[in-house]
């Protein structure tokens, strides 16, 4: 029913719809578009088959006029009016349309997209782009270390990427998977002792069935869930420790889980 009203009502400014008035200008440029329909159909907007239509349109437009074009937009946005670039429709658009954007402006000024599309934003970027950008990639998602050159994979990005997401520890190369880098994965995620070598998983198996202590809210990072006790890399560990070791780690597994589940019910953190 809102939708309606505002397609039906609000979607005017001297007599032309959002869409019409898309149609009617389908050659210009994003620089008079986005203020002049942020200033005159904010209402319109609001309903989401014209925030569709409009951002779309605007996205694909950027996309063909390339990176120079978008950086233009940008900065004749900021001399303009400033608060245009806070508006969310604006930061997806130029971002999904000119992905350096996000990472030369809107990253840096704390400007958030939808996670969905932070893969997306970073793969479009050029080689050296992408080794420019990683340490500010690498905070949003240790994942995309992926899709850095190996080359440029040093261990202060890697332990950027692991401590964000532990199983990133995959993509760390092979040869500066030191015990450093390794204790800072598993500390984040008992998924990553899929890719430690026998001997840290050794050494770093109460760090994986316990996690680090540290407790955030009511979201504890690391430890084992019940399937890791039986995945293959945890049964090479078992049969190298004593069935003591093994029994005295779940006891205190479990007990750190009761701990928890009360801690959360009662609210005492």
């Amino acid at each position: 029913m809102f939708g309606q009203f505002v397609s039906g009502c609000e979607d005017l400014w001297h007599g032309v719809t959002i869409v019409e008035y898309l149609n009617r200008h389908t050659e210009e440029d994003p620089i008079v578009t986005i203020p002049y329909v942020l200033k005159h159909y904010q209402c319109a907007l609001r309903d989401e088959y014209n925030y569709s239509i409009f951002w779309n349109s605007m996205r694909e437009k950027i996309k063909r006029r390339g990176p120079e074009a978008a950086e233009k937009l940008y900065q004749d946005l900021l001399r303009e009016n400033p608060g245009f670039l806070d508006d969310t429709g604006v930061v997806v658009t130029l971002s999904r349309g000119a992905p350096i954007l996000f990472w030369k402006h809107f990253n840096p000024s704390g400007k958030r997209v939808n996670p969905v599309y932070i893969k997306d934003l970073y793969k479009a970027l050029t080689p050296p782009q992408k080794k420019t950008y990683a340490a500010a990639a690498l905070q949003l998602s240790g994942y995309l270390l992926q899709y850095l050159a190996v080359k440029y994979r040093t261990k202060s990005l890697c332990m950027i990427a692991v401590t964000k997401d532990g199983p990133a520890l995959k993509h760390v190369p092979k040869k500066i998977r030191t015990n450093k880098i390794v204790k800072a994965a598993i500390s984040q995620s008992a998924s990553a002792m899929e890719y430690a070598t026998p001997v840290q998983r050794i050494k770093f198996i109460e760090l994986a069935v316990m996690g680090s202590g540290k407790i955030y809210g009511d979201y504890r990072p690391g430890g084992f869930s019940k399937k890791d006790w039986t995945r293959p890399w945890a049964m090479e560990v078992w049969a190298a420790l004593s069935d003591t070791r093994k029994e005295d780690l779940k006891k205190r597994w479990k007990q750190q889980k009761r701990d928890d589940e009360n801690r959360w019910h009662w609210g005492t953190r």
